[in-house]
C-alpha cells in the first residue's frame, strides 16, 4: 500500500566512504552529531484510511513542509539546535526529507495533517474502490 521512496541509483562508493568515516571518528560517527536528521515514522493501515505519525521533537509547524507530487508524499523540514559550550551532542539537527510512494490506493484530495506536541499526524483516506465500467455497444 504505502512504500518508502528509495532512489533508483545506488552509490557504489557509499559503503567505502562510510567505513573510512567510521575509522576516522573511532566508530562514534553515529553518535548524533555527524548523522543526518531523519524522523521516525509509524504507519497504521486501518480499514478506511492510513495514518502516519512522525516524531519531530523541538520543531514547530512552521519548520515542517508536506508536499504531494506524482503520487509521492514528502515530509521535509529543518531543526536547529543552539550548540554553545556543549561537551557532547547526541540530538540531531539539520534538514531532512522523508518520501513515501502512495500509489492509487489513497484519496489524495482528502489528506489531512495535524501537529501536536512534537508529533505530526497524517490521515490518508483510502480511495473508493473503482468498479469496472461496462461500455454499451452501439448499433448503427
Amino acid at each position: 500500500m504505502l512504500t518508502l521512496w528509495k532512489p533508483t541509483h545506488a552509490d557504489p562508493y557509499r559503503n567505502l566512504f562510510d567505513s573510512v568515516l567510521d575509522r576516522a571518528f573511532d566508530g562514534n560517527r553515529h553518535s548524533g552529531a555527524f548523522e543526518s536528521m531523519s524522523p521516525n515514522v509509524d504507519i497504521e493501515d486501518l480499514e478506511d484510511k492510513v495514518v502516519m505519525y512522525a516524531d519531530l521533537p523541538g520543531m514547530g509547524d512552521e519548520d515542517i513542509k508536506i508536499t504531494l507530487e506524482e503520487n509521492t508524499l514528502s515530509i521535509s523540514g529543518k531543526r536547529e539546535i543552539e550548540r554553545k559550550g556543549l561537551m557532547r551532542s547526541e540530538r540531531r539537527s539539520g534538514t531532512f526529507e522523508r518520501r513515501f510512494y502512495l500509489g492509487d490506493q489513497i484519496n489524495q484530495e482528502g489528506i489531512e495533517a495535524k501537529f501536536d506536541k512534537g508529533v505530526l499526524r497524517l490521515v490518508l483516506p483510502k480511495a473508493d474502490k473503482v468498479l469496472p465500467k461496462e461500455i454499451p455497444i452501439m448499433v448503427s
